[in-house]
């Protein structure tokens, strides 16, 4: 009946390991509130994400502009320069972000065993923060919609020459990408207390150490960063019938990606190395 070497919590019968502990309320409650001051930045972050490649298109484009004190391959250079700049920031800023919510790892990895008690505050907290994050739901809804408005205005409107056109519809690119990261801006971070509610009501079943790879930053980076990126070589291509150079997007965007995946897997196995 003795304790086996070490001090540890013997096994049980078959050799299972014992569930993982219950959430205190109170530690249920500082998960929430540290999830709620954090939000923000994952918001900011992908905003960043989302603007990055505005400077690169609306610099190009404008560089052809006998108006514009630099060509186009001035432009691309500084818009390159932004555009690595914002990334840069965005992922800081995530990093800081997860270095904040770290020592809620346990939690977010689900390696806790869910209680009633638990459960039922965490839906009415989601409950609570329901009418606020579909506000900021329809407000985000409705960016997103009028964010193809500037493209038309600028691609349609019969009052602009054809020249005239094809150098503000980078600015006009710019401008829809700058509505979609405010609607994400107005949306994110509302979203916390649905996601806080999620995590303990529905996830809290996985064994100690599990990784969700939905939620690491690697994932939460490659959700966005890939479809943007394709996004933006089309309306490239396409608006600022740029196929000679918008190929450009693709190596520099492997190249990086393949840094910030090396960098956040480096955070990462550091954070748990720590634990």
């Amino acid at each position: 009946g003795s304790a086996p070497p070490g001090g540890g919590a013997a096994p049980r019968a078959g050799g299972r390991a014992p569930p993982p502990p219950p959430i205190p309320l109170e530690g249920a409650e500082r998960f929430a509130d540290a999830h709620r001051r954090a939000q923000p930045r994952l918001a900011w972050a992908v905003a960043m994400f989302v603007l990055s490649p505005a400077p690169l298109i609306a610099l190009s484009t404008l560089g052809s502009s006998p108006a514009i004190p630099f060509g186009s391959d001035i432009g691309t250079l500084i818009g390159l320069i932004l555009l690595f700049a914002l990334v840069a920031a965005g992922v800081l800023v995530l990093i800081r972000r997860n270095q904040e919510l770290s020592p809620f790892s346990h939690i977010e990895s689900g390696a806790f065993t869910r209680t009633p008690q638990v459960e039922r505050w965490a839906r009415e907290l989601s409950a609570a923060a329901s009418p606020k994050r579909t506000t900021a739901l329809q407000v985000g809804v409705t960016m997103w919609i009028l964010a193809a408005v500037p493209v038309l205005a600028v691609s349609l409107l019969p009052v602009l020459s054809e020249e005239t056109a094809s150098t503000w519809i980078g600015v006009a690119v710019a401008a829809t990408l700058a509505m979609v990261a405010i609607g994400l801006l107005v949306f994110l971070p509302t979203n916390w207390a649905d996601e806080v509610s999620d995590t303990l009501g529905r996830r809290g079943s996985a064994q100690p150490g599990a990784e969700d790879e939905e939620h690491g930053l690697v994932g939460a980076v490659a959700a966005v960063y890939w479809p943007l990126l394709t996004a933006v070589f089309l309306a490239w291509s396409f608006i600022g019938d740029a196929w000679d150079r918008s190929w450009i997007v693709w190596p520099i965007g492997a190249v990086l990606f393949g840094a910030i995946a090396a960098g956040l897997g480096s955070w990462e196995h550091f954070r748990r190395n720590r634990r």
